[in-house]
């Protein structure tokens, strides 16, 4: 067996959490990144490692699964909707406050991560509601208002998504405050949710938002990811790569990292890219796309060969522009992306949002990082230096922020 080519019969990639790694916190002043002193509710925290790839896995070996208590799989139906749209939600016996759980790339509820924060989250007293990532199988055959990758789009379905829960009958007059709290791709969407709110196009009120490293231009993280594919993913074979990651023990700070760069890319992007052609072939059925070979060619048998070809920046040139071109009028391909870039969403956020990121997050460019720290207010965007992508999101200093959510 090569398993090379015969890599999506493994859960390695659908199931690598980016989490971990503790980080000491910067905030961004007049394009400086400067210490923050915590205050007394948070806890103090070093930065463990200095290598961005190595604090972006590092969670996949140390996370554990939550169980949660009260959790309830249900459905609602959303206006707009071609299908009811399956959703997880923790409700509290009385009135308080719902915080909505928007997560990355291809989450999946039952994913490790996810179920972290319903459970810190819930555990507060809070209300919780959260779902699939837009960049989903099953959110993608829910919703049906477009082919994946608009993230406007999929931003105005989280939020009506949000509207139809508070509307629903069991939640109604439940709920005194509404907080969303994003990671990654999610962390990009309660931005955009944000920028709605500045607009005046949402219809209910957000109390408070939070957006954990959100990528500073998708499209370059999107082609960073696909360069790791093609340089760095094919040196080494996946039960390889799940081996020595799901197996390793987290290093004593200073010690030598047992783990090429090179390897460790290559373990990201078959995080990103092995799951994402379930969404091509999805999306390839869902819209006829006629990117993949139907039911009657010959070359059937080789679709999700074909699907595995497609990375997500060919994916939004070759199908997610085309689709949408004429439904929102853009002159170019870059139009699509451009209120996404946290340059320019950051500039149009209500007071109570902020945005956290690591000055290594090795999804970033660094010349990215740098014209963010001089366009961009200080008032919504918190420095990590350290953490990588994700890499503190199972840090003490995380939780603490989000049982502040509603007090900072």
């Amino acid at each position: 067996m090569d398993f090379r080519r015969n890599w999506s019969d493994f859960s390695f990639a659908k199931r690598i959490s980016f989490v971990c790694a503790m980080a000491v916190v910067f905030s961004l002043q007049a394009g400086e990144v400067q210490s923050v002193s915590a205050g007394h509710s948070e806890p103090v925290y070093e930065c463990l490692y200095s290598n961005g790839y190595y604090s972006t896995i590092i969670g996949n070996t140390t996370l554990k699964d939550s169980k949660i208590c009260r959790a309830c799989n249900t459905e609602i139906c959303v206006p707009g909707f071609k299908n009811p749209m399956p959703i997880r939600a923790v409700m509290q016996p009385g009135e308080a406050p719902l915080v909505v759980v928007l997560l990355g790339c291809q989450g999946k509820i039952n994913d490790p991560l996810a179920k972290v924060w319903v459970n810190w989250l819930s555990e507060a007293g809070n209300h919780v509601l959260t779902f699939q990532s837009s960049l989903s199988s099953e959110f993608i055959m829910s919703s049906g208002r477009g082919v994946a990758g608009n993230i406007l789009n999929e931003a105005e379905c989280v939020r009506d998504i949000i509207g139809a829960f508070l509307n629903s009958p069991n939640v109604k007059g439940r709920v005194t405050k509404v907080g969303i709290v994003g990671m990654s791709y999610g962390g990009i969407q309660a931005l955009l949710i944000g920028k709605m709110v500045v607009d005046k196009k949402v219809d209910y009120k957000i109390d408070a938002i939070r957006a954990f490293s959100p990528p500073i231009d998708m499209m370059e993280s999107a082609k960073l990811i696909d360069r790791w594919w093609r340089e760095d993913r094919w040196n080494y074979t996946l039960p390889q790569l799940y081996l020595k990651i799901s197996k390793h023990k987290p290093i004593s700070p200073g010690a030598q990292i047992p783990f090429s760069d090179s390897f460790m890319r290559a373990g990201v992007a078959a995080s990103f890219r092995v799951p994402f052609s379930e969404i091509v072939d999805v999306s390839d059925t869902t819209y006829d796309l006629h990117i993949l070979p139907n039911a009657d060619s010959t070359e059937v048998a080789m679709r999700s060969d074909y699907a595995a070809t497609y990375g997500f920046s060919r994916f939004m040139q070759q199908c997610t522009y085309p689709y949408w071109k004429e439904k929102q009028n853009l002159n170019s391909f870059a139009d699509l992306n451009a209120v996404a870039r946290l340059t320019n969403v950051l500039l149009h956020q209500p007071e109570f949002t902020q945005a956290i990121i690591a000055c290594d997050d090795p999804l970033n460019l660094s010349e990215d990082l740098e014209l963010l720290k001089k366009c961009t207010s200080c008032n919504h965007l918190t420095i990590l230096n350290g953490g990588g992508h994700l890499g503190f999101v199972n840090d003490q200093w995380t939780h603490a922020k989000l049982n502040n959510l509603f007090k900072e």
